[in-house]
């Protein structure tokens, strides 16, 4: 199975929770049947660039079921990866993880409310 070389997002240091979340996810679902029940870490290269891509920002479900596939995709080739809706049920748990993780991973800072009362 081939698998491509990636640089490591230099962001993914402070996002090693929702990492291991997805990469769980990725290994419970197995979308392409490597879940071997010994193997826990064997989505861990293909959770990274779809944190990477979350942190960029992902608008919704069919856009991240994409993203998930695009990254299967590229990390074996389209014949393992299969079509799009393979992704589905996986996609929705990442989201669901990222809808409760996102808060937060966002930065702390001054709130809107704030801002709005101080330039007022």
């Amino acid at each position: 199975m081939p698998r491509c070389v990636r640089t490591r997002d230099p962001r993914l240091t402070s996002h090693e929770k929702i990492v291991a979340r997805v990469s769980a996810v990725l290994f419970d679902g197995s979308p392409i049947g490597l879940n071997f029940g010994f193997n826990t870490d064997e989505y861990d290269s293909e959770a990274e660039p779809i944190v990477s891509r979350l942190l960029d920002g992902v608008p919704d479900l069919p856009a991240l079921q994409s993203i998930v596939h695009e990254t299967f995709v590229e990390a074996f080739d389209l014949t393992e990866a299969g079509a799009v809706e393979r992704y589905h049920d996986v996609s929705t748990q990442i989201w669901e993880a990222w809808s409760t993780y996102r808060p937060r991973s966002e930065p702390r800072g001054k709130s809107l409310t704030w801002f709005v009362k101080r330039h007022s």
